[in-house]
């Protein structure tokens, strides 16, 4: 009896500490996230960007690294020195947010892939690493010949569209791949979730949205029920929750019809989180535009800004992926997908790293909640608290017909 007991305790133990490192990921994952809408935000532009996607792409991308460029990258993304622990949370975060499916209500799929060019000598233990930890399967290809490269290019961007449920489609260009190309890493995920409580589309109605610099006529959904609310003298926020709350979408509205740069001023991960766990739930009317957005973004200018500078150098030092600094990163693809309607909410992302050889209130009180013009919007898996999505929308489109 007492064996078994001792041997429980071992394990709960192991356990306890293992959800440490994870939740310590978690946040270094979501402080990456308000990094990087940081580095990309504009008064003017409407954003859409899977900070998740683009962080597990260069977790896989960060086995190879060494020295200086190991150093940069570990600062910028909020990574750990120790790889082996974080490749172990990496898998253990993939796992849980992907867990919960339901087909018809709810998903989330997070997928990888390598493409490494058929003749370079990669290291097993990189791609061994890699495949054990993200699932992510090594395909052979040639990039050297014209005629493979374009074949190569082709079948990576099937493989991203099948796995966004055809949302990310074209997601490398022809430009995108050369004869030097060497390794190709992709991270796809897709998000399908129904609201907890639909809009009516018979409750929709048109009316002005007051983007930057012009007014829009777009289509707005409305209903009334009680959600997570808060507001101060600057900002309303709300936490609209998905089909049994596995996942929320949680808007900042700025009181101001010109205060979206104000509240980018201050929008951090601390003030996130500050303001999460003040929201209560309140009686509210819902106000809110139905809207698409599709964007690409080559984020190696944004990410060597902050700091990841000798990765993309010729002094690139991925010596734990091959034995010579033989290659650096030549691309950073990010390309994003949301759909924003009644049922609920379709987002997808996926992320390519190209890398190649080196050449030289009271609850009876109605709270109003009207999203006429700009405001930011997280969209946050509740298991982990992983913040898979960040988007602003600055500015509506007529979209009758989403």
């Amino acid at each position: 009896m007492k064996k078994i007991i001792s041997t429980i305790s071992i394990i709960i133990m192991f356990l306890s500490l293992s959800a440490q490192s994870y939740n310590k990921q978690v946040k270094n994952n979501n402080q990456f996230a308000f990094d990087l809408y940081k580095y990309l935000e504009s008064e003017e532009d409407n954003l859409f960007i899977s900070p998740f996607s683009v962080s597990v792409a260069l977790a896989m991308t960060y086995e190879g690294a060494k020295n200086k460029t190991k150093k940069e990258m570990a600062a910028v993304m909020h990574f750990p020195d120790e790889k082996t622990q974080l490749h172990k949370d990496f898998a253990g975060i993939m796992q849980k947010v992907s867990a919960s499916r339901n087909k018809d209500s709810y998903t989330f799929v997070t997928a990888n892939s390598l493409w490494a060019q058929n003749d370079f000598k990669f290291f097993h233990t990189f791609f061994k690493t890699i495949e054990s930890n993200y699932k992510a399967p090594v395909e052979l290809v040639d990039y050297k010949n014209a005629e493979n490269r374009e074949k190569a290019r082709l079948n990576i961007n099937s493989w991203t569209e099948k796995k966004t449920n055809k949302k990310i489609k074209n997601l490398l260009q022809e430009s995108d791949l050369d004869k030097d190309t060497k390794l190709v890493l992709v991270n796809a995920v897709y998000f399908l979730a129904e609201w907890k409580i639909k809009f009516e589309e018979k409750n929709n109605y048109e009316d002005k949205f007051y983007g930057v610099g012009k007014e829009t006529k777009t289509m707005f959904m409305r209903k009334k029920y009680r959600t997570k609310y808060f507001e101060d003298d600057k900002t309303q926020v709300i936490e609209i929750p998905y089909i049994d709350e596995k996942a929320s979408m949680v808007v900042f509205l700025p009181k101001k019809k010109k205060g979206l740069k104000a509240l980018q001023d201050n929008f951090t991960n601390k003030y996130y989180e500050e303001i999460v766990s003040k929201l209560k739930y309140e009686k509210t009317e819902i106000t809110f535009p139905k809207f698409k957005i599709e964007s690409r973004y080559d984020l190696v200018k944004v990410l060597s800004d902050a700091g990841i500078k000798q990765a993309f150098t010729n002094k690139a030092d991925f010596t734990d992926m091959i034995c010579k600094k033989e290659i650096k990163i030549d691309k950073i693809i990010h390309q994003t997908f949301i759909n924003v309607n009644e049922s609920g909410t379709e987002a997808a992302a996926a992320t390519a790293v190209v890398m190649k050889r080196i050449t030289s209130t009271s609850p009876e009180n109605t709270k109003k909640f009207k999203a006429d013009h700009p405001f930011i919007y997280i969209i946050k898996d509740n298991k982990t608290a992983s913040i898979l999505f960040i988007g602003q929308m600055t500015n509506a489109k007529n979209n009758r017909d989403n």
